[in-house]
């Protein structure tokens, strides 16, 4: 990863980056450490609550890799994600070698490989849920987070003020109204409504770090990137 001197980091399932705050200085210095040289450190989001909700995974991709090509034109690239980001970066990463990038490093937060969630994917057919509004509705969010919140770390589902808890889980203060609130949120239920229909993302890259929470959930987590990740270098490391 020496000749790369920026990394880029997707955001979590809420499209902000408040969650990679208290860990933005430990993977500074970690990463300068393995490259041997300082890093800039990079945070990829969704830029405000006004911006639009983006459609699909694939136009979040494109705008990302707008976005890393406006500060670093060609590769050799370091990309990496935390839980849903790491879906992101997986295809940012992809991406980047099929138009020909070096892609030298990679680092995967505390995630497993993109797929499809098929527990999920059969809760959302058998209720009908066709979009991220309806998975919103009242009739299904509570369930929907009961049952699935773990795959991307949100535990307290009580059905009590739930909303207002996913609000408070994504790193925001109190909403200044419902609107503002619920606007934040389905940034996050849109992501997450997205990630569960995931395709695999096999790939390639030089170097490749793969974090596990010590507590995770995971069942297949070293299995799952072996099916879809091609690495010289390849480390997994609980922390």
């Amino acid at each position: 990863i020496k000749a790369a001197r920026q990394l880029f980091l997707v955001h979590g399932v809420g499209g902000n980056l408040a969650t990679f705050y208290p860990l933005a200085s430990a993977i500074h210095a970690a990463v300068a450490e393995a490259a041997h040289e300082p890093i800039k450190v990079y945070g990829l989001h969704t830029t405000s609550v006004d911006s639009p909700v983006m459609a699909s995974l694939d136009d979040m991709v494109e705008c990302y890799i707008e976005e890393i090509r406006a500060v670093q034109p060609s590769g050799p690239y370091l990309i990496g994600g935390w839980s849903f980001g790491v879906t992101v970066a997986a295809m940012i990463a992809q991406a980047l070698t099929e138009r020909g990038e070096r892609v030298s490093g990679f680092l995967s937060i505390d995630a497993q490989a993109p797929r499809a969630h098929a527990d999920f994917v059969a809760y959302l057919e058998q209720n009908g849920i066709g979009s991220p509004s309806d998975l919103y509705a009242d009739t299904h969010f509570h369930t929907a987070l009961q049952r699935f919140g773990r795959h991307f770390g949100f535990k307290d589902t009580t059905p009590d003020g739930i909303k207002d808890k996913l609000h408070t889980f994504l790193g925001y203060p109190a909403a200044s109204c419902t609107k503002e609130r619920d606007d934040r949120n389905m940034v996050a239920v849109t992501n997450l409504f997205n990630a569960a229909l995931a395709r695999p993302v096999p790939f390639a890259v030089e170097n490749a770090l793969l974090l596990r929470a010590s507590e995770g959930w995971f069942d297949d987590y070293e299995e799952s990137w072996a099916a879809q990740l091609t690495a010289a270098n390849l480390r997994h490391e609980e922390v």
